[in-house]
């Protein structure tokens, strides 16, 4: 008689673990489990006894129906010897289950109790244990999990795993538990191709080997050969070169020189062709944040609570909700860590005034969408450096995050702040560091609308509106805070064009702005570009936008510009015919449009949609 199968349900408790239950399970024990218990499971090397009933093991447990139904000497015997299950506890766990009727599965156990249910042909619970590992994924336990995955042919858990390594590698391989790597996982490492290294690219790669090999230089020194070739050497900066030389200098010294004699010509000379070493290069998708969902803002106009996830190379894209809408956020990719910082202005009724409060939510973007894509995490941001960040936004400042220097700058007219980024045992944590020097020398009090983006490490400000509604001033300044004596300076080249509320994004060297509110004569909606490297200092235009638009966002995806929603108009209207001269026209509309800038062509293309328009958002790639 084949085992019955029983739906099971699951419930995530407050503790973070599984709770999974057999409806009605009460109802439906056997009468015989009063008899005396007759068989006895054997489990592990310390031979450790649980006793259970023959008919209720062979009722639920397919090996045991197999088992006690058939020819093998084993359905005669009392005690079964399960020398294969190293645990006691996910057996216990599991026979439990089918007297009581519930299981609790923690994160301590679930690779455990996985095993059994695999060699038992416990399906329902087997399903269970897979979707709890792939939500309890975190840096800490992807390498078990991507193990576990391969050798149990589990290809979403595999890719999954794969996925979040990609991602996260520069938090990963920092952690404490990173140079007790089996030589065999640190290979597969080295020799992906994408891995998101961040702005210090294969530095982090070789300084993660150095680490590695530190720990155990007497014991490791023999992999050095085979590691080596699967290092980017020749784009390392010069000081993380001669750390690793540093290790044991005339070993490492002799395997660089052999690796790289073919392209050494004359002493102290090397010649490199143009695809020697390729960059890695992680795939990236676009993310777009909550936001407004109607051009009137107002305290009570309609909100978006949803997350969007755009793949670039599917053109696919899947969404989420917060459990509700913030007023104001801003989005990080903090060293391939996802965070959200979300501000909630809520009236009190009794006094009438605002209450504000802060949620920081943590994004994992490589998780299916039937899961939980975030988690509230509110140790990432310390007290001080949460203030700074909610009352920057709130005063309609900017808010710039800069990879190379780890900091993130909130910026007003009458405080601009620095705050510190650290990543240590797989925590990042942003602390207040600063305060820097304000901008009332060059910006009127009233002074909004501006935008801040760092690039080579400097930080910029560009921008920005200021005086009453009817009657209000557009600016183009520039503005750069002198990384030496820490005082701002206005760059003599500003931009072509002011502009307030317009979207900016740096990839490299490179600065470009786009859209906005402004002109010269009579500030409207603007759909140019502008574009501004940190090694040739001026402003250039080039390809317009396919709208005219403002409260847009942009950013940089593999290596490629992307412009998203934002305030736009219905239509255009012909005007100047004889001149061929085309305006915006029509109803104010929030724009769900993707445009993607091609460099070939100096164009923007019609590359997408948004699931929802919405404008004054976060968005960042991933």
């Amino acid at each position: 008689m084949p085992p019955k199968k029983k739906e099971l349900r699951s419930k995530v408790l407050a503790d973070g673990s599984l709770r999974l239950s057999i409806p009605c399970f009460n109802k439906t024990r056997d009468e015989s489990l009063t008899e005396t218990k007759d068989v006895k499971l054997l489990v592990g090397s310390d031979k450790i006894l649980i006793e259970a009933h023959k008919k209720v093991l062979c009722t639920h447990i397919p090996y045991f129906n197999a088992m006690f139904s058939g020819s093998f000497h084993e359905s005669t015997q009392e005690v079964i010897d399960l020398p294969d299950i190293e645990s006691d506890v996910p057996v216990r766990k599991l026979v439990d289950l089918f007297y009581k009727g519930t299981l609790a599965v923690t994160t301590q156990d679930v690779q455990d109790l996985f095993v059994v249910c695999d060699i038992w042909g416990l399906d329902a619970v087997r399903s269970h244990c897979v979707n709890f590992m792939i939500q309890e994924l975190d840096c800490h336990n992807c390498f078990d999990l991507l193990s576990l995955g391969e050798m149990y042919s589990i290809q979403n858990i595999v890719d999954i795993s794969r996925d979040l390594i990609s991602r996260e590698f520069q938090i990963i391989s920092k952690l404490d538990s990173f140079v007790d790597l089996p030589v065999n996982v640190l290979m597969s490492l080295v020799q992906r191709m994408d891995l998101n290294m961040g702005y210090s690219k294969e530095d982090v790669m070789l300084k993660a080997v150095t680490r590695w090999l530190r720990h155990n230089w007497p014991e490791r020194e023999k992999h050095l050969k085979d590691l080596l070739p699967h290092i980017k050497y020749s784009r390392c900066s010069q000081q993380i070169r001669e750390d690793f030389i540093s290790l044991h200098p005339e070993t490492i010294k002799k395997v660089v020189d052999e690796r790289m004699a073919p392209y050494i010509h004359e002493p102290g000379w090397i010649w490199l062709p143009s695809d020697y070493e390729p960059t890695r290069k992680h795939r990236e998708k676009i993310m777009a944040f909550c936001g407004h969902s109607h051009t009137r803002i107002s305290p009570v106009s309609p909100k978006l609570k949803s997350v969007e996830m755009f793949n670039v190379d599917t053109r696919n894209s899947c969404s989420v909700d917060l459990s509700e809408a913030p007023s104001y956020g801003v989005a990080f990719n903090l060293f391939g860590r996802i965070i959200y910082f979300a501000v909630f202005v809520h009236t009190d009724p009794a006094t009438k005034k605002p209450i504000v409060n802060s949620e920081i939510y943590t994004f994992r973007p490589e998780q299916p969408v039937s899961t939980n894509l975030y988690r509230v995490t509110p140790n990432v941001f310390s007290k001080e450096a949460s203030d700074c960040i909610r009352r920057c936004l709130i005063s309609n400042g900017c808010v710039a995050h800069c990879p190379m220097k780890n900091r993130i700058y909130t910026v007003t007219v009458q405080n601009v702040d620095c705050l510190k980024l650290i990543c240590s045992n797989g925590e990042v944590r942003c602390e207040y560091e600063k305060p820097l020097p304000n901008l009332k020398e060059f910006l009127h009090d009233s002074h909004v609308g501006m935008r801040s983006a760092c690039c080579k490490g400097k930080l910029y400000v560009i921008g920005g509106r200021w005086g009453p509604e009817l009657e209000v001033d557009v600016s183009n300044i520039m503005l750069v805070l002198n990384g030496e004596d820490m005082l701002w300076k206005k760059i003599f080249f500003n931009m072509s064009r002011p502009r307030s509320d317009f979207a900016v994004a740096v990839n490299g060297h490179t600065m470009v702005v786009s859209g906005g509110f402004g002109g010269y004569e009579h500030p409207k909606r603007l759909r140019d570009c502008e574009r501004f490297a940190d090694n040739d200092p001026i402003w250039c235009c080039f390809a317009p936008l396919r709208q005219y638009k403002t409260h847009h966002c942009m950013v940089v995806a593999n290596g490629t510009f992307y412009a998203l929603g934002g305030k736009t108009y219905a239509s255009h209207k012909l005007i100047n015919a004889d001149e061929g001269g085309w305006q915006p026209g029509g109803a104010r509309i929030v724009s769900n449009l993707i445009e993607k800038y091609h460099k070939d062509t100096v164009s923007w293309e019609r590359f997408g949609k948004l699931k929802k328009g919405r404008c004054m958002f976060s968005a960042i790639s991933v």
